[in-house]
């Protein structure tokens, strides 16, 4: 029982290949090719380039469109990076339209 590739004949093989593995060496092989391939696998699925996240404020002009570049968390960051060019921060229209969770409330009295 040969667990990895075979090889052709007539071709002299290393004493270490000419024995015969055993079961317990074939299984501990294809356990650890298993689990190497695995964990490949889910680190490849596992990391996304990109992932989609509403912040408050949106960086907007003629350059970037409607609602504009939205990757800003204060009105401040926003500025700094509109600043020198022909952009201007506005509120993000999705942000903005999630209501609040529950039990929060708005403004006093």
């Amino acid at each position: 029982m040969i667990c990895y590739a075979r090889f052709r004949p007539g071709h002299r093989m290393l004493s270490a290949l000419s024995k015969e593995p055993s079961l317990g060496s074939c299984l501990m092989r294809r356990f650890l090719f298993a689990a190497t391939s695995a964990v490949a696998i889910l680190t490849a699925a596992g990391s996304t380039s990109a992932v989609a996240r509403d912040y408050p404020w949106c960086l907007q002009g003629r350059d970037w469109g409607y609602p504009g570049l939205c990757d800003f968390w204060s009105y401040g960051q926003c500025m700094a990076t509109a600043s020198g060019t022909f952009s201007y921060c506005g509120i993000n229209p999705r942000f903005a339209a999630v209501p609040p969770p529950r039990g929060v409330r708005r403004g006093t009295r």
